[in-house]
């Protein structure tokens, strides 16, 4: 009898699983872009490769020479006016962007190719129709007069999602064709702009693509050759002992906690949709979610999961009860997060082989690109940083990969366990990264012993992924 109960359960929470699972994937293979999110996407590449001309071209001309970047000043914006053209515009039939290259030219004085791409989009009918009212307000800042309507103007540009800077360059040029001074201080406001811009994307990109690989790989050949033994002694380090749960019920707790976390997010979304709605709303959703995702991993690995005579609790058995000294934690804490970016930037460039694009941003992501309001930051964090690490820990790594390791050894349980931290998020594009990451994560705990540091590096990689995100923002 007992045994027959137990299949039944098994089959149920399978079954459940592959439910859930199966409409969860059907609905990201069926998830059609936001044709607003392409367009500011472009948008920002425009405004990207005009904020690093912008910037350099404010470079005293000894360091532009130095760096290759001297010539005549009017032709460099032209060539990177004609790279814009060819590698984004070009390959895209959304006149907005087209519109947003005549800004730009304008901008920079480049009042011929204005004209030009002016003239060629007056002479499409439906284009004319749609952005006649743009198309005239940019002819007339080509020739030299001022804008009728530039608060119009810069709404427009903004609706389209271009930044402060394009817009402030905007205003100033039709400042500077009414002759007024304003205008002058206003273009050293935007070129700090781009100078700001470019000083952090430069530090964003020597972090995540030189410095903390760099790190990593330094970790990742020293540490089992050279440094393993010294922290083992030193009590900085553990040996990862045996699985406190039972191995045969690996997979039921998993499936069981997804299905849970699963129910517990649409029924969060439907109460809270009762209340209010908007991007904070979201994030307060998926803050509470991590929280009972936590307490929903707790109760089916006390169900199910306890060996007899266990007298533990699951914490206790976890090793989250007695904490982890805090000298370890931030030993491994930069080390950790540099391992972790080696391996998801090695999975990235994979990623690029493969699927030939780069990697979709997750929908958290989005919501601060879409907001970014202090409110909505916090609670992001609040959810991202601290929920979502611990919950996510405790499942794939101090449950999962500590059960599949006794079973399967470490490597293929480090593999399993990560493919399917990437799997539950149902991000096509993500799947490689994601594992990289999972990889990475029992990595850090096989060589620690202590749940606490990949808890924490976890919570560091989404901390990072934050303020990356603040630090792009123009």
């Amino acid at each position: 009898m007992d045994e027959r109960r137990e299949r039944v359960i098994d089959l149920a929470v399978v079954v459940g699983a592959l439910i859930i699972g199966s409409f969860l994937v059907w609905q990201s293979l069926a998830r059609t872009v936001d044709p607003r999110e392409t367009l500011q996407a472009q948008v920002r590449l425009i405004e990207q490769s005009g904020i690093i001309q912008d910037a350099s071209m404010a470079l005293p001309a000894e360091t532009r020479t130095a760096i290759g970047l001297d010539g005549q000043p009017a032709a460099t914006p032209a060539s990177v006016l004609g790279e814009i053209d060819s590698e984004i515009v070009a390959t895209s039939s959304a006149i907005e962007l087209r519109l947003v290259w005549v800004a730009l030219a304008t901008s920079w004085r480049q009042d011929p190719l204005a004209r030009q791409k002016i003239a060629e989009l007056a002479s499409d009918p439906k284009q004319l129709e749609a952005s006649r009212s743009t198309l005239d307000e940019l002819l007339r800042l080509a020739n030299g007069k001022g804008a009728e309507g530039i608060a119009a103007l810069e709404a427009t540009f903004q609706g389209y999602g271009a930044s402060r800077w394009l817009v402030g360059h905007l205003r100033e040029r039709h400042l500077a064709n009414l002759g007024d001074a304003a205008g002058q201080t206003l273009a050293a406001d935007v070129t700090l702009i781009a100078q700001q811009a470019v000083s952090r994307w430069t530090l964003i990109a020597g972090l995540e693509l030189f410095l903390l690989p760099t790190i990593g790989l330094v970790v990742l050949v020293l540490f089992p050759m050279f440094l393993r033994q010294r922290m083992l002694e030193r009590g900085l380090a553990a040996d990862l002992v045996p699985s406190p749960f039972r191995i045969e019920r690996s997979w039921r707790v998993f499936f069981a906690w997804f299905v849970g976390f699963q129910v517990s997010g649409y029924t969060l979304v439907i109460i809270l949709a009762m209340v209010s709605s908007g991007a904070q709303v979201i994030a307060l959703t998926m803050a509470i979610q991590a929280l009972a995702s936590t307490a929903i991993a707790f109760a089916f690995i006390d169900l199910w999961a306890r060996l007899p005579r266990d007298d533990r609790t699951v914490p206790m058995a976890l090793g989250l009860a007695g904490g982890s000294r805090v000298k370890t934690l931030l030993v491994w804490a930069i080390p950790g997060l540099a391992l972790a970016m080696t391996l998801v930037r090695a999975a990235d460039y994979l990623n690029l082989v493969l699927l030939r694009r780069p990697p979709d941003t997750q929908s958290v992501v989005q919501l601060v690109i879409d907001d970014g309001s202090p409110a909505l930051m916090l609670l992001i964090g609040l959810g991202a940083v601290v929920l979502a690490p611990l919950a996510e820990e405790i499942v794939f790594r101090g449950f999962l990969f500590r059960n599949l390791r006794d079973s399967l050894g470490k490597g293929l349980a480090m593999f399993l366990s990560g493919f399917a931290f990437a799997a539950v998020h149902f991000e096509p594009t993500l799947l490689l990264p994601l594992t990289a990451l999972g990889v990475a994560l029992a990595l850090l705990y096989e060589w620690s012993g202590s749940l606490y540091v990949p808890i924490v590096v976890h919570a560091l990689w989404n901390l990072f992924a934050l303020v990356k995100i603040e630090l792009w923002r123009i």
